[in-house]
């Protein structure tokens, strides 16, 4: 069974909606967190990653931010990895909520990559459709990226 050893590293990835006015910056990424003693199955076969996540939702709309929709994206864009809730309560980590309209969160993000994966990485904002109620706009969903690490 492999034995990680977490490897932390400071970044600035910003990601910017420039139609519902939020950001979204990544400020650390934590690579090789170890695995739980009970899972030697997910041990071999993936590498927990973690990212530390700020959301600042515009104030324009109500439209908030969840962490749902953000992926993590390897050197192949075929492998978007969607984020897992299963391991910040085992480290006692802060996890990333929902900001609303004008709101301001931060916490980490986990997500299990395939063991080998690059160190390329790419975090990823899918932003759905949305629908501003009190017009008739209709904002089409998009996805924006930001590179973690090459």
């Amino acid at each position: 069974m492999p034995v990680d050893k977490p490897v932390s590293t400071a970044i600035t990835a910003t990601i910017k909606d420039p139609d519902l006015g939020h950001t979204i910056t990544a400020s650390r990424i934590v690579r090789h967190f170890s695995w739980p003693s009970e899972q030697p199955v997910g041990a071999r076969s993936f590498e927990i990653v973690g990212v530390w996540v700020t959301f600042s939702a515009g104030s324009r709309y109500s439209a908030s931010i969840d962490p749902s929709m953000l992926s993590l994206v390897a050197a192949d864009p075929s492998q978007k990895v969607v984020p897992t809730t299963e391991f910040a309560k085992r480290w006692g980590a802060t996890p990333l909520k929902a900001a609303k309209r004008a709101q301001r969160t931060g916490g980490w993000v986990f997500f299990k990559v395939n063991r080998g994966t690059t160190n390329a990485l790419s975090l990823a904002f899918n932003r759905p459709a949305y629908q501003v109620s009190t017009t008739d706009k209709n904002i089409g969903a998009k996805t924006f990226t930001v590179v973690l690490t090459k």
